[in-house]
């Protein structure tokens, strides 16, 4: 499991309709999304608008607690379980706002607040993008 779930970390929803020349890495997480790398949402953000796309924060945050005996593995157990909370959202991008771990007795536990965030075409061109008078 190369995942490391972290605050400020990003995750775009597989198959999310994206510009074309926007190239981000990334690696599976919970087979349908994708974990971005060496990006956080305000790095996202400016290529996005640069772009004329906008990336949109929707009200509400979503908190998930888990226990675990693993760091990391707590931390993504908590992640999968907020997402199995917020199917219901129509959305195709969450940034990760908070990851608090504490260690106890040989078991982590871990917080995590989820920001559900949506990528959209439009709403935010550039000048050089709208039509001249």
């Amino acid at each position: 499991m190369g995942e490391t779930i972290s605050t400020g970390a990003i995750l775009i929803r597989a198959g999310a309709s994206l510009p074309e020349t926007l190239r981000i890495e990334g690696e599976t997480f919970a087979s349908c999304w994708r974990l971005i790398k060496n990006m956080d949402g305000y790095g996202l953000d400016r290529k996005i608008r640069d772009m004329g796309w906008s990336l949109i924060r929707m009200a509400g945050e979503v908190k998930s607690l888990a226990l675990g005996f693993d760091e990391q593995k707590t931390a993504c157990k908590a992640l999968k379980q907020g997402l199995a909370r917020l199917k219901s959202y129509r959305f195709n991008c969450l940034e990760i706002s908070q990851v608090k771990l504490q260690h106890f007795a040989g078991l982590y536990h871990a917080r995590v607040l989820i920001c559900p965030r949506h990528i959209q075409k439009g709403l935010n061109q550039k000048k050089a993008d709208l039509p001249q008078d």
